[in-house]
Order: structure tokens, then C-alpha cells, then sequence
């Protein structure tokens, strides 16, 4: 009798196949297209409450909002180094100033569908009724996240 040492291609394909399995399913569960989106997401939190924090020293300095977010640049005093941008499209947010300059609207697109912070620009019963349609990010998606000046809401 002769015993042989190893494993046979059966077996070998069978333990291939579960660990196939299993990385599939793990990516599944981890999603990084998903966590990737959120972490875009985050960065455009983010930046819009820079953006924010600068409006406001402006706002403090001269009793107005700037005209365009460029003005937190190129002012006497520099408020930002650079005024951020959208982190996967390179695109500038969308910034409204009112006509008075006492007020102001700032908004981008959030990927996530999840957000608890999103809004409807449909519903106006949201906070932020009035963001634009088919101008954020990628410049045909609706802006659905926004702040604003502290007297007003998005």
C-alpha cells in the first residue's frame, strides 16, 4: 500500500472557491465604493464649514458677505490660503450671496443617499427649499446640503 502526501485538485479547488466565497461576501459588506463616498462627503462638510468660519470673519471686518468666495483670497487680509474645492469633481461650491450682502447660501451635493443631514430642494417644507437644481458637483445633480448665514437657514 502506498499513501501519497498532499491534497488532490478536488480538494484544492473546494478551499478556492470557499475563500472566493468569502472575500466576495466581505467586500459586499464593506462596500468601498460606499465608504469612499462617505469620506468625499465628510471632506465637503468639512470644507463648507471652513468656508463658513471665513465668511464670517470677513463678515465681522467689513459688515458684509464678500461678493464671491474669491474675495476670501484676494482681500487685505487673507481669510483662507485657497477656497476649496469639491473633492472629486474639482468644482467650487455653489455660493449665493443676497443682494444687502447680509446674507448668504453656500451648498454642494452629498454622494450618500444616507445622510441625515440631507435636504430635498423639492420639498419645501425642508430646510433648505430653496437650493439650486442641476448645478452641484458634477453640475447636473441637485444640491441636497447647504449652510447659511447665522440668521437665515439654508
Amino acid at each position: 500500500m502506498t499513501s501519497s502526501k498532499g491534497f488532490t485538485l478536488i480538494e484544492l479547488l473546494v478551499v478556492i472557491g470557499v475563500i472566493g466565497v468569502l472575500a466576495a461576501g466581505l467586500v459586499v459588506i464593506i462596500n468601498p465604493a460606499g465608504q469612499l463616498g462617505r469620506a468625499r462627503d465628510a471632506e465637503r462638510k468639512s470644507d463648507l464649514a471652513q468656508i463658513q468660519k471665513a465668511l464670517e470673519v470677513y463678515y465681522d471686518d467689513y459688515s458684509k458677505y464678500p461678493d464671491a468666495l474669491t474675495d476670501l483670497v484676494s482681500a487685505s487680509a487673507k481669510y483662507m490660503e485657497e477656497v476649496p474645492q469639491d473633492p472629486s469633481e474639482k468644482t467650487d461650491y455653489v455660493y449665493f450671496v443676497e443682494t444687502n450682502k447680509q446674507l448668504y447660501r453656500l451648498y454642494t451635493h452629498l454622494e450618500s443617499s444616507k445622510d441625515l443631514q440631507l435636504c430635498n430642494p423639492d420639498d419645501e417644507t425642508e430646510n433648505c427649499y430653496n437650493a439650486p437644481q442641476d448645478v452641484c458637483g458634477d453640475g447636473e445633480s441637485a444640491c441636497n446640503y447647504g449652510v447659511s448665514s447665522p440668521n437665515t437657514s439654508p
